[in-house]
């Protein structure tokens, strides 16, 4: 069954109308093959807090506490990669 052009192009439109619309951080790609759009990807970027802001809040805080000897000992959510 034949596909009507006018319908094809509302469809990929909105899918990528969409796939913007759910994104926060990412990328939206249209595909494009003898000029006819035949794929979109979407990757999403996850940001993670920002590790050293807070290691470094960490440490200020500790340091007005206990004093700056404490502050070897601070957790910082990652885990402890020992080198030889």
């Amino acid at each position: 069954m034949p596909h009507d052009p006018k319908q094809a192009s509302a469809d990929w439109l909105e899918l990528v109308r969409q796939k913007v619309e759910s994104l926060r951080f990412g990328v939206v790609q249209i595909v494009v093959h003898d000029s006819k759009v035949t794929q979109v990807e979407r990757t999403e970027k996850i940001r993670l807090p920002d590790v050293k802001a807070n290691r470094d809040n960490q440490m200020n805080s500790t340091e007005q506490t206990t004093g700056p000897s404490q502050k070897k000992n601070i957790p910082t959510g990652l885990p402890e990669v020992l080198f030889k």
